[in-house]
């Protein structure tokens, strides 16, 4: 198509049903989409539908929900879409894409393996913006690939909503792969971002081989445009070896809370694998930003200590910086 290209069009459109519904192997000279829901379209049912082998020369979704909610997804998968050129403008590529929608549940989906030049964008394989009490559970994202220097490639990523959670989830492989020598690149390869998110948790999920050559982060929270993260609970769950790739100039972390104020609970998490890692035969000694556990922290209430933050951590690489104002720790 010469123009934008929206597979299944949901406008206003509720209590409809798909299943097993395919769409394949199609191209946009712009945006793509493979559902597209929008305007309050809400209690709909997707089960076993796939987006696969689609293209874009700009943003791409292959389901995208906007100002929509109570809708259900079962078993869907969205794999091997692409956008296809570098734009001079931002553009995303998406697996599942959320805007300012609520209440909507993801249960056993699947995003693997889609890719995109999208200069200062992201590719994610579930994206959550102003989107809130959304619940995604039992779902993989794997092998997200970046290609541009400036982009940000993840598993999983929550924006300025709030109470959303992720259940029994993985994120494997996610990858920024771009390796141009450029000290003014901010590349990042992440099993999961939140990003000015309230009440927001995660449980029992895995993250592991996420990577790009800059930052690489287990889980990242870190602060937002308007707002910390505040109140998200990180809980029995494992990050490992979300190392950076090339050289050993980049910043690898299992867990990083750069969110100022931040008052996330940290439970019972396992990190190995960032800081202390092989090198050949030799095992090397961490820089000061390569950790499993890395928390930036600042004493906001006259009850908040850090014990109370987090709990059951393994200790033995564990990096916590206070600032300024800040209690002796």
């Amino acid at each position: 198509s010469s123009g934008n290209v929206r597979a299944i069009n949901l406008t206003a459109s509720s209590d409809c049903i798909f299943n097993d519904t395919r769409i394949l192997n199609n191209e946009s000279q712009i945006d793509f989409y493979g559902f597209y829901l929008q305007s309050s379209s809400n209690n709909n049912v997707f089960n076993s539908c796939d987006v696969k082998g689609n293209s874009a020369l700009k943003n791409l979704s292959a389901y995208s929900i906007s100002s929509s909610s109570v809708n259900k997804f079962v078993k869907c998968e969205a794999s091997g879409n692409n956008n296809s050129s570098t734009q001079v403008s931002d553009c995303n590529v998406f697996g599942f894409r959320l805007d300012q929608s609520n209440a909507n549940t993801f249960d056993s989906c699947a995003a693997r393996q889609n890719s995109g030049r999208v200069n200062d964008g992201t590719v994610s394989g579930f994206d959550l913006s102003s989107s809130n009490s959304n619940k995604i559970k039992s779902c993989i994202s794997l092998g997200q690939l970046g290609l541009v220097a400036t982009a940000t490639t993840a598993g999983f990523v929550a924006r300025s909503g709030s109470w959303n959670s992720f259940v029994d989830c993985e994120a494997t492989y996610n990858r920024n792969e771009n390796t141009d020598n450029n000290a003014a690149y901010s590349r990042i390869g992440a099993g999961a971002i939140f990003e000015g998110e309230h009440g927001s948790s995660m449980l029992n999920c895995k993250c592991g081989g996420n990577a790009s050559k800059e930052y690489s982060y287990g889980i990242c929270l870190c602060n937002g445009t308007s707002r910390v993260c505040e109140h998200c609970s990180i809980a029995t769950s494992e990050f490992f070896s979300n190392n950076s790739l090339g050289s050993n100039s980049g910043y690898s972390f299992g867990i990083y809370d750069g969110s100022l104020d931040s008052t996330a609970f940290i439970k019972a998490n396992i990190a190995f694998g960032h800081g202390y890692v092989f090198d050949g035969t030799s095992v090397k000694d961490p820089s000061e930003a390569d950790m499993n556990f890395f928390i930036q922290y600042q004493e906001q209430y006259e009850t908040m200590n850090l014990a109370n933050i987090i709990k059951e951590a393994d200790i033995s690489n564990f990096n916590i910086i206070a600032e300024a104002g800040g209690k002796d720790l």
